[in-house]
């Protein structure tokens, strides 16, 4: 069975193999699904597109086999929860299995076996989209293929922050889309991903990518700063501040990193959350909290709340019933 659900998402419960072809087909690529076995397959299967990238969500019983492959360039990645999947492509062969990621350029899938019981994450990016993010980082165009490394180590720390964004991802668009009502958080965490790809997994452009870049000035600094407080509840990227600030976005990791001791992002996430703390001593007590993170680009409440007593000494629910008899170091 097969349902249509918010924000450019579809969902699939069953093992009617020729309407799971038509779910992927919409999902990805033109695709064929043909079970391995008499007694068929089960499969649930959930995909959201947004933004410049697609996340599915999948668990499989039974045996059955993929046929796919895309006309325009994606980069297929599994980020595998348990079981195995065999990937051919362009005659090269890749075992999925916990622990480690595979990429893949949809162009050259042939297809994809699962025989067993199997859940996994997978991510479809357009590779334009990373080709435009790898010219901002190295400040330079770029032309041919990336060649993104086809494997990587989930188990390494830039594979565990790989994979808790993803899970990110797939449970802020699929299980309560928050992250659809959240246009900030969905573009930091999207841009995010694609920079943990290209600055941990070895592609074309590595080499490059690890020179030091050229410190900015303070002047490039402060118009950063001064785009990112014209625009805090926007949702703005890397690329823009650095686009604003006049410098590359390397130069501007670095120079931030220098000046004020943290990433551009972590110092937007800071300001955001100094806003957040306004608007909890001004509003309404029948104002929620959760509307208030979410204004300013904070989907998890669990963790918003957690931050914000660490910089400000109180739940905002606190900040929130106290209004404005809380001072301003949040006690």
């Amino acid at each position: 069975m097969q349902r249509e659900k918010p924000g450019s998402s579809l969902t699939f419960r069953g093992n009617d193999a020729d309407e799971f072809s038509e779910i992927l087909s919409r999902c990805k690529a033109p695709a064929r699904v043909e079970a391995l076995r008499d007694a068929g397959f089960s499969a649930e299967y959930d995909f959201v597109a947004a933004e410049a990238l697609g996340v599915g969500r999948a668990a499989y019983q039974g045996g059955l086999r993929f046929h796919q492959k895309a006309e325009d360039s994606k980069f297929l990645i599994y980020v595998p929860l348990s079981g195995a999947a065999m990937i051919s492509s362009s005659n090269r062969h890749h075992v999925s299995e916990p622990g480690k990621g595979t990429i893949i350029d949809m162009t050259s899938l042939s297809d994809v076996v699962i025989e067993g019981d199997r859940e996994h994450l997978s991510l479809i990016i357009n590779q334009n989209e990373v080709v435009r993010l790898l010219s901002a980082m190295l400040e330079q165009p770029i032309s041919g293929s990336i060649d993104l490394a086809p494997e990587f180590d989930l188990r390494l720390e830039a594979g565990l922050a790989f994979s808790r964004v993803t899970t990110i991802l797939a449970t802020g668009l699929n299980d309560d889309a928050s992250l659809l009502q959240s246009p900030a958080a969905l573009s930091c965490l999207s841009t995010g991903l694609i920079h943990l790809l290209l600055e941990n997994v070895p592609h074309r452009f590595s080499g490059a990518l690890a020179r030091q870049p050229a410190l900015p000035s303070p002047r490039h600094i402060r118009r950063a700063i001064d785009f990112m407080q014209a625009n805090l509840s926007q949702p703005i990227s890397i690329g823009d501040i650095a686009q604003a600030s006049q410098v590359g976005i390397r130069s501007l990791q670095e120079g931030f990193k220098r000046f004020k001791g943290m990433s551009p992002m972590a110092y937007l996430t800071n300001l955001r959350m100094e806003a957040a703390h306004r608007d909890l001593i001004m509003a309404n007590p029948a104002t929620s909290v959760a509307a208030i993170a979410q204004k300013w680009g904070f989907t998890h409440l669990g963790r918003f709340s957690g931050d914000y007593r660490k910089s400000y000494g109180c739940l905002p629910s606190h900040t929130l019933r106290s209004g404005h008899s809380v001072g301003a170091d949040g006690r």
